[in-house]
Order: C-alpha cells, then sequence, then structure tokens
C-alpha cells in the first residue's frame, strides 16, 4: 500500500511537471487527442467493417487501414527532420482528420465499403508522421532532463 501511495505521488508530480511547462503539456493533450482518434477511428470502423462482411471483413479492413501506413511510414518519419516539427504535427492531425470525416461520409453516403476502407488507408498515412515529429519535439519543449523524464511519464 505504502508502495503504491509513493507511486501515485511521483506521477503526480511527474504531471505537475508537464503541465507546468505550457509547450510540454500542449504536446501531451495533443498526443492524448490524437491517440483518442486512432482507437476510436479503428474501433469506428471495425465495427462497421463487421456489419459490412462479418469477420473477414474486420480483417480486410485493418489491413488495408494498416498495410500503406507501414509502407508510409519510414518516408512520414522523415518529414519532422526536412520541415518544421510543429507544422508536420498540424498538418498530419488536420490530414488526418479530414480522412476520418470522409470516411463518415462516405459511410453516410452508403458508398461502397473499399470506398470507406481506402479512407481509412489515408488516415494512417496522414497519421504517420505525427509521432515521430511529437517524439522530436519533446527535448525541445523541456526546460530541463526531469521535464523531460515527466514528459515521457506522462506521455506513456
Amino acid at each position: 500500500m505504502r508502495e503504491g501511495l509513493r507511486q501515485l505521488r511521483a506521477s503526480q508530480s511527474s504531471l505537475a511537471a508537464v503541465f507546468g511547462n505550457r509547450e510540454l503539456a500542449r504536446l501531451v493533450l495533443a498526443w492524448g487527442g490524437m491517440t483518442f482518434a486512432m482507437w476510436a477511428y479503428a474501433i469506428a470502423l471495425s465495427v462497421y467493417a463487421f456489419g459490412q462482411g462479418g469477420a473477414t471483413a474486420v480483417g480486410i479492413a485493418a489491413l488495408v487501414r494498416l498495410l500503406p501506413g507501414a509502407l508510409a511510414s519510414p518516408f512520414g518519419g522523415l518529414l519532422g527532420d526536412r520541415h518544421s516539427r510543429r507544422l508536420v504535427l498540424i498538418l498530419s492531425a488536420v490530414f488526418a482528420g479530414v480522412a476520418i470525416a470522409l470516411s463518415a461520409a462516405a459511410v453516410i453516403a452508403d458508398a461502397p465499403a473499399w470506398v470507406v476502407y481506402a479512407f481509412a488507408g489515408a488516415f494512417t498515412v496522414a497519421s504517420t508522421p505525427y509521432v515521430p515529429a511529437e517524439g522530436a519535439l519533446l527535448p525541445q519543449a523541456a526546460r530541463s532532463p526531469q521535464e523531460l523524464s515527466a514528459a515521457n511519464v506522462a506521455h506513456s
């Protein structure tokens, strides 16, 4: 019990350090939003695919969603090194949001399932540069090694 309280205090201390730095707080909150969007979209797509064709369609949707991202990830990771990392974060989130919106519009319009799956692949490609750019910004936003460590704790 005592060990659990010590860990809880350490976590609270880390969060206080992160949220005491405006830039780190914005990065951590943005990461939380992006993570939520990724998982919520994956679940919604799986539910949609299951309704379209059962477990087989869920597997196909997952493949179409993940394969383009896997192929794009080496190139997406370079974008933050060659361009403004802040701009890469913003554009990645915007394009990912557009892909989600287009996917929802395709479902509403009763488009063929492959169109919805294609937008899912576009979402993954669009979100690929986000994580490397965000990871590269954390050390720049931290004012001390302790803040960086705290940001890594809050991030995970």
